[in-house]
């Protein structure tokens, strides 16, 4: 398994304010880096919020060394 950051510059536009602009920074644990990255689009659009830019994506890999019987 991996897990999958993200780090985007997005906007979200706001009623009578000026639009609210920021970072933001998600990890997802997933099989592939077409999953996180579609999640991320997914996440952002059910927010409000629209993307500007990738400002990074990286992968590193996740050992599960948790015993399967553990209570």
């Amino acid at each position: 398994m991996m897990i999958y950051r993200f780090v985007v510059k997005a906007t979200r536009e706001r009623f009578m304010e000026p639009p609210l602009r920021e970072e933001l920074a998600f990890n997802f644990l997933a099989d592939s880096y077409d999953q996180a990255h579609s999640e991320v689009f997914a996440m952002l659009k059910r927010g409000g919020w629209e993307l500007e830019k990738f400002i990074e994506a990286k992968s590193e890999p996740l050992y599960d060394i948790r015993k399967e019987d553990a209570e």
